[in-house]
């Protein structure tokens, strides 16, 4: 059986709250003890540029209105330009981490990748190269029908991704 990744992300209001989940992330998600690696971030949401010193982390989403026949070669489309912008961050020695999970109705999915600081990231996701090309592309609503993204600043971690993506960084 192939392996399955699965992501799971908590909004806490206090950060003694979220701390204390990522102390006990069993507490939260029992399943977590038959997963053969878990990793879990503190991360604080960030919306500004050039002021964010450390590790981080992007969250993109993008999704579909419906996967109608007539759809479906859009969607085939955008789904290449995942598999491809995953192998061009591979090859970008900065990039720590990164992964695609969908969600239940297959019409969202989301992208997460980790970086050892903001400009490593500003230059991957915005910089001349694969990804900047098809979000050059995608501009004209062609592509998918709504889209978003979170940056954040990785406080904390524990556990494993491949190992430990932080390790040296915090």
């Amino acid at each position: 059986m192939a392996a399955t990744a699965w992501g799971g992300f908590g909004v806490h209001y206090d950060r003694a709250s979220a701390e204390a989940t990522l102390a006990n992330p069993l507490g939260l998600s029992p399943a977590l003890g038959e997963a053969v690696e878990s990793w879990q971030a503190l991360a604080l949401p960030v919306s500004h540029v050039g002021a964010v010193t450390g590790p981080m982390a992007v969250l993109t989403s993008a999704g579909f209105d419906s996967h109608e026949p007539d759809q479906l070669p859009r969607i085939r489309h955008f789904l290449q330009g995942i598999v491809q912008v995953l192998a061009f961050y591979t090859q970008m020695p900065d990039n720590l981490r990164r992964d695609v999970f969908t969600g239940h109705d297959m019409n969202e999915g989301c992208t997460m990748s980790l970086w050892p600081g903001e400009k490593a990231m500003i230059q991957a996701a915005y910089g001349s190269g694969l990804h900047r090309d098809l979000m050059d592309k995608s501009r004209d609503g062609s592509t998918f029908d709504r889209s978003s993204f979170t940056r954040a600043l990785l406080v904390a971690s524990q556990g494993s991704w491949d190992g430990d993506p932080l390790a040296g960084l915090m």
